[in-house]
């Protein structure tokens, strides 16, 4: 049974579900219910609850973790409460503490230059996904405190409309009854690859650009899209690597990717990461990856046929997944990531 907050404090009160069923996990607007330190005896408090505040450059250099100060750094706007450890005076990062980090982390940077300067605007594509990698793992590990206004930097310009509990300017699934809103209706269309970035030597960052600039690509979290290419001429005619090809004979091929990218963030493109997997550089593999070598072979202007939103598993967040047409609440999620 989810805690409830009084005031800015948080308690257990499981062993009671009738009786505080409408008020499960929600703050109680009249107080402490009954004699206050009758109800501090009965439950255990878990904690307290955190309001997010706003943050001047000047007041986030104050928790640098000095003096038994918290630390906090800043990321794309949002102001994290960080591991002292890591980030904390003595901590192999502690040049962040205290600091608008974003451009830093965006470029796995400890060059005062960068720490100094929270400007993002002029990040590379690679600098830009490092530095998603970055708040992802915050959101993840951290608590969100706040949000740092008037510095100036392009960093915060976005963090309240992503913010959980923010009003979204820009919506993340398709929208109805509106005809140039998202792109994917499941049917085949061709996208333009507007950009191709070496993140590694053999990964690539695709950038596919949409017909209109404000147009999204319309995927849920959790579905896919797929892509289409020509069947590829095998090293050894029936097979494929080695083993026998169920593709054989067929004109073209498909193959499902997730991309990078967000809606709520992206209009106008969207980006997909894929490690190409070269013929005749294993040997064990020596015809490689049918769809990402193909796609390696584009050029910036090349058209692909691409179709979508696929899939069972759609998030629509705060923890409820719609699975098979149905609707599922879950307290925490397993993740394997597989490669």
């Amino acid at each position: 049974f989810p805690p409830f907050a009084v005031g800015e404090e948080v308690f257990d009160v499981s062993k009671d579900k009738a009786r505080f069923k409408a008020n499960g996990g929600k703050p109680l607007p009249a107080g402490f219910p009954g004699d206050e330190a009758a109800f501090r005896r009965e439950y255990r408090k878990v904690g307290s609850l955190v309001v997010p505040r706003d943050f001047t450059k000047e007041q986030l250099a104050a928790f640098d973790g000095r003096d038994g100060r918290p630390v906090y750094i800043c990321a794309k706007g949002v102001v994290y409460d960080v591991d002292p450890g890591f980030y904390g005076p003595d901590g192999p990062y502690g040049m962040m503490a205290g600091r608008d980090a974003s451009r830093a982390l965006a470029r796995m940077s400890l060059d005062p230059a960068d720490v100094e300067n929270s400007d993002i605007s002029d990040l590379s594509a690679s600098e830009r996904s490092q530095l998603e990698e970055y708040v992802a793992k915050f959101e993840m590990k951290y608590h969100r405190v706040g949000f740092l206004v008037g510095s100036g930097s392009s960093s915060t310009t976005s963090a309240r409309a992503t913010a959980p509990g923010a009003a979204a300017s820009k919506p993340m699934a398709p929208v109805t009854g509106s005809s140039s809103a998202t792109f994917l209706t499941k049917d085949r269309q061709q996208v333009e690859l507007a950009e191709k970035v070496e993140l590694s030597p053999d990964t690539r960052l695709f950038r596919f650009r949409l017909p209109h600039p404000e147009m999204r690509l319309g995927l849920p979290i959790g579905k896919h899209v797929k892509f289409w290419c020509p069947n590829p001429t095998p090293v050894k005619d029936g097979e494929w690597n080695g083993n026998p090809d169920p593709e054989a004979g067929k004109k073209e091929i498909e193959r499902k990717y997730t991309p990078s990218s967000l809606d709520i963030e992206k209009s106008g493109e969207f980006d997909v990461v894929i490690k190409v997997y070269a013929g005749a550089t294993i040997e064990r593999f020596p015809d490689g990856g049918k769809m990402s070598q193909y796609l390696n072979t584009l050029r910036v202007g090349d058209m692909i046929d691409v179709a979508g939103p696929f899939g069972l598993i759609e998030y629509k967040g705060m923890g409820t997944f719609n699975i098979r047409r149905k609707d599922r609440k879950v307290k925490f999620v397993g993740m394997l990531a597989g490669g």
